[in-house]
C-alpha cells in the first residue's frame, strides 16, 4: 500500500471552486466557506469549524441550486474529495452518499456535469483505498469526461491503472499505464507526472527500467513533495525486485528511499511506516536484516512501549534468529516480552516464551530452554490454545532431541502433528513437520514409518501446492530413497527418475536441484554394486557442477569421496586415491576439517595395503 496520495497535489478541489460563477454574493460566500475549511484542513486545527464551513457550503449551495441535483452532488462531491484527501474517511463517506442521493434525482447521468461528478467520486474512493469502488466510478467515465487538460487526462488514466493493478489485474493495469504514458509523451512532458506514470507502469509490467528513468528525471530535484515522489519511486522498485525473487536487491533500494527520507529531515514516524511497509512487500524474512536494522534505531522514539513497537521486535527478532545471529535475537525477543508482560498481555507472553525457548535451543543453552518450556505450559492453562499447543509441543521434540532423547522427541513431534490445524495458513508447517518426523525415523532406521510421513508431506503438498511444484518433486526424491534404503531398489529408481523428468521439465536440464537427484540415483546404483552405473551419473553431477559453477563447493568435495570409494571397491586404488586427494584439496579450501581427517584416514588405509 502506497504512503501518500499523489491526488494530495493535484489541484482538482482549487479549480472546481474556481469554476463556480463570481457575480453574486451567494456564489462568493459558498466560495469563501470552502476555502477557510480547506485552510483549516489543511492546518489540522479546528476541523470542527471545517465541517460548519463545509456544511454552511452545502446549504448555500441548495439555496442557489433548489432543483439542480447535479450542481448539488458536486458540492458534496468536492468537499467528500477533500475530506479523503485529509484523512477523515468517516465524514468522506457520509458525503459521498450524499453524492449519491443527488444522482438519485438526475435522470440523464450521460452528461459532462455528471461525469466529472463520477471522476471525483473515483478519486475519492481511491484515496479511501477502496479499489473496487473507484473502477466502478472511474472506468465507465475516464474517456467520456472532457478533462481541461492532457496532463490531468493522463493522471486520470494514471490512477485507473494503479485500481486496477491493486485489483490484481496487471495485464489490464499496464494497458491503462500506456494510456497514461503516452498522453504525457504526445505533449512532450517529461516532469513530476511522467515520473509517476513511469511508476506505475513499472509496477504493472515488472519492468526496472521505468524506475530507473523515473529516478533519471528526479535526479537534481530538491523540493519536498518532489523528493518524496522520489521516495515512493524506490519503494515500488523494491517491491518489483521482490516480486522477480531479487530480494538483496529489493532490500537495497528500500534503503536508498529511507536514505532520501533521512536527507529531508522527515519525521521519524513516517520514515517508520515506509520501512514497515518495504518489509511487507519484500516477504524474505532474511533480505529485510537492514531495513530492520534502521527500525530498530527508532522503534522507540516513535512507539515507545506499545503493541505496535512490539510487533517490530517480533519481526526484529524471528530475522535475526533466521541469520544465524541468535544472540541478537535473544535480546530483541525480550524486549518484545517485556513490553506484553507490562500489557499483561497472556497470550502474546505466551508466544514470546516460545520464541525465547527455540532462541535458547540454537543457542545450546538446554537448562535455559527448558525453563521457557515450563514457563510456557504454566501461562498456557491460563490462556489454552491449540496454535501454540502445537509449537510448544514442537519444541518440546526439539528440547528432547538435543538431549538426544530420541524416543520422547519422536513422541512430542507426533503430538505437535496432530495439534496442527490443517488449513491454508499452517499447511507448510504441516508438511514440514511430516517431513522431519520423516528424517527423525530414517535416523532411527524406522523406514516404514518414514515412508508413511514422507507419503503424507507429499499427499499434502499436492492437495494444497500442486503436482508440478519443486516440493513435489523432492517428495517423490525422498520417498524413492527411503524406498532404497529399505532395499526396493527398482520402485526407488522409478520414483527418482520421476523426480527427475518433473523437475527437468519445471527447471530445464542444467540447474543446481538437479544435483540431489542424480546423486541419490547414482548412490541407489551404488547400493546395487551397479558401480559403472553408479559413475556414469557422478559424471553427469560432476558436469553440471561445472556448468553452474559450483567447481569448487563441498558438494563436488563429497562427489569425489564417493567416486573414489566406488574405485576402491573396484580395486582401482590410483584413481580411487587421485579422487581422495581432489575431495581433501576442496575441503581444505572449505574449512571442512572433519572431512579433511575422514579423507585422510581413508588414503590413509589405501597406502597400507
Amino acid at each position: 500500500m502506497f504512503i501518500y496520495s499523489w491526488l494530495r497535489r493535484t489541484k482538482w478541489l482549487q479549480r472546481s471552486i474556481s469554476k463556480l460563477p463570481q457575480d453574486t454574493n451567494l456564489y462568493q460566500q459558498m466560495k469563501d466557506m470552502i476555502s477557510k475549511a480547506l485552510e483549516n484542513l489543511s492546518k489540522g486545527t479546528n476541523p470542527k469549524q471545517s465541517h460548519e464551513y463545509f456544511d454552511k457550503a452545502v446549504n448555500i449551495a441548495k439555496e442557489i441550486y433548489p432543483i439542480h441535483p447535479l450542481k448539488i452532488g458536486k458540492v458534496f462531491a468536492d468537499i467528500a474529495f477533500a475530506y479523503s484527501l485529509y484523512q477523515n474517511p468517516e465524514r468522506a463517506l457520509e458525503h459521498l452518499q450524499e453524492v449519491k442521493n443527488q444522482l438519485e434525482l438526475v435522470n440523464n447521468k450521460d452528461s459532462q456535469e455528471a461525469h466529472e461528478i463520477f471522476v471525483i467520486m473515483a478519486f475519492t474512493y481511491f484515496e479511501l483505498e477502496n479499489f473496487e469502488e473507484t473502477r466502478k466510478w472511474l472506468e465507465p467515465s475516464i474517456k467520456k469526461h472532457k478533462f481541461p487538460n492532457v496532463n490531468q487526462q493522463a493522471m486520470a488514466f494514471d490512477r485507473l491503472a494503479r485500481t486496477i493493478y491493486m485489483l490484481k489485474d496487471k495485464a489490464l493495469a499496464l494497458e491503462y499505464s500506456n494510456e497514461s504514458i503516452n498522453l504525457l509523451k504526445s505533449i512532450n512532458c517529461q516532469d513530476i507526472d511522467y515520473t509517476r506514470c513511469l511508476q506505475t507502469q513499472g509496477l504493472c509490467s515488472c519492468n526496472k527500467k521505468c524506475f530507473e528513468e523515473a529516478l533519471q528525471i528526479l535526479e537534481k530535484v530538491s523540493k519536498k513533495s518532489e523528493v518524496l515522489v522520489k521516495v515512493y519511486i524506490y519503494e515500488s522498485y523494491a517491491r518489483v525486485c521482490a516480486e522477480l525473487g531479487e530480494f538483496e536487491e529489493a532490500a537495497n533500494k528500500a534503503l536508498q528511499g529511507n536514505d532520501v527520507l533521512k536527507t529531508t529531515k522527515f519525521f521519524n514516524q513516517g520514515r517508520m511506516i515506509y520501512l514497515e511497509n518495504a518489509c511487507h512487500n519484500i516477504t524474505n524474512p532474511i533480505a529485510i536484516e537492514p531495513l530492520i536494522d534502521e527500525m530498530l534505531e527508532i522503534v522507540n522514539e516513535v512507539y515507545g512501549n506499545t503493541k505496535k513497537a512490539a510487533n517490530i521486535y517480533s519481526i526484529a527478532a524471528e530475522t535475526k534468529y533466521l541469520k544465524g545471529k541468535y544472540e541478537e535475537s535473544l535480546q530483541i525477543a525480550e524486549k518484545e516480552l517485556n513490553i506484553y508482560k507490562q500489557n499483561n498481555d497472556l497470550k502474546s507472553i505466551l508466544e514470546s516464551y516460545i520464541s525465547i525457548c527455540k532462541i535458547y535451543l540454537n543457542l545450546e543453552n538446554i537448562e535455559k530452554a527448558k525453563s521457557y518450556i515450563d514457563l510456557s505450559e504454566i501461562t498456557l492453562k491460563k490462556h489454552p490454545s491449540r496454535i501454540i499447543q502445537s509449537e510448544l509441543y514442537y519444541y518440546k521434540y526439539f528440547y528432547h532431541y538435543k538431549i538426544e532423547e530420541v524416543d520422547q522427541a519422536e513422541i512430542f513431534l507426533e503430538m505437535s502433528i496432530q495439534e496442527t490445524i490443517e488449513d491454508e495458513e499452517n499447511i507448510d508447517q504441516l508438511i514440514h513437520k511430516y517431513s522431519e518426523l520423516g528424517n527423525l525415523c530414517i535416523a532411527q532406521s524406522k523406514f516404514d514409518k518414514a515412508k508413511e510421513n514422507f507419503d503424507k508431506a507429499l499427499v499434502l503438498n499436492r492437495k494444497y501446492n500442486g503436482n508440478e511444484n519443486i516440493k513435489t518433486a523432492n517428495f517423490i526424491e525422498i520417498i524413492g530413497n527411503v524406498n532404497a534404503m529399505m532395499k526396493n531398489y527398482e520402485k526407488a529408481l522409478e520414483m527418482m527418475f520421476d523426480s527427475l523428468e518433473l523437475k527437468q521439465k519445471l527447471v530445464g536440464n542444467e540447474d543446481n536441484e538437479l544435483i540431489s537427484t542424480y546423486t541419490m540415483i547414482s548412490t541407489t546404483y551404488y547400493m546395487m554394486k551397479e558401480y559403472n552405473l553408479s559413475l556414469e551419473y557422478c559424471d553427469i553431477i560432476k558436469e553440471l557442477m561445472k556448468k553452474i559453477n559450483k567447481e569448487k563447493d563441498i558438494e563436488l568435495g563429497n562427489l569425489y569421496l564417493m567416486m573414489g570409494e566406488i574405485y576402491e571397491n573396484i580395486m582401482n586404488r590410483v584413481k580411487a586415491k587421485s579422487l581422495y586427494l581432489q575431495a581433501k584439496d576442496i575441503f581444505i579450501e572449505n574449512n571442512q576439517q572433519e572431512s579433511v581427517d575422514y579423507v585422510m584416514k581413508k588414503i590413509e588405509e589405501l597406502d597400507s595395503l
